[in-house]
């Protein structure tokens, strides 16, 4: 949200969410102001998050993309079972959320030009500290604990020079995670039907 929330300010891209729910009529307003945005500036930033290699093979650029590459022990932090005493009944081993993990995500800058690629530079280094917090996405300001804690551990390149693609990884870490018990809902709502928005169609299709 950091990076979509820069790239917003600085008029290079919208807010998907701006265009909730899925219909023709959003769909349709959500290509009228990206439209706009090109004929200002020329082009505009995709920020991206992916599942899969071919996703992350599209030469659409410039754009910012983001991944996860996985999990390791955190520095603080007791082990999951520890023996604490309770007057009456002795000694219980009793869990505690107290471990911590380790998130390693990479963010990609994709340009086909070096005025891109300086662009996208900017975005990243402005809304992402290269040590230091970010907020939660979910709150408006800084809060006084509960902040995200982040660094670069890693940068690459990865340049495409068939395609004429410049690609730059920086790695970072989202230090001590604090893994919580998962308490599921009390009532798990079914789904009922899921429906599709079609590209160039003035219905949508519905599977019951």
């Amino acid at each position: 949200m950091a990076l979509l929330n820069m790239a917003i300010e600085l008029g290079y891209t919208i807010n998907p969410e701006d265009y909730l729910p899925t219909s023709a009529e959003n769909a349709e307003r959500f290509k009228e102001d990206l439209k706009k945005i090109i004929d200002d500036k020329g082009f505009y930033i995709g920020i991206f998050g992916v599942g899969n290699n071919h996703s992350r093979g599209i030469k659409e650029t410039p754009r910012i993309v983001v991944d996860s590459e996985g999990f390791y022990p955190g520095d603080v932090g007791l082990p999951r079972q520890i023996i604490e005493k309770e007057e009456g009944i002795g000694y219980t081993a009793t869990e505690v959320p107290y471990e911590t993990l380790s998130q390693y995500m990479n963010i990609r800058l994709c340009a086909h030009s070096a005025e891109h690629m300086r662009l996208l530079h900017q975005i990243m280094f402005w809304s992402v500290p290269q040590r230091g917090y970010l907020k939660p996405y979910d709150e408006p300001e800084f809060l006084f604990t509960g902040n995200i804690y982040l660094r670069i551990v890693n940068f690459y390149n990865m340049p495409d020079l068939e395609n004429g693609l410049m690609e730059k990884v920086y790695q970072f870490e989202v230090q001590d995670c604090l893994i919580e018990k998962n308490t599921p809902p009390e009532v798990i709502t079914p789904i009922k039907d899921i429906s599709v928005l079609l590209e160039n169609a003035d219905y949508t299709l519905k599977v019951p």
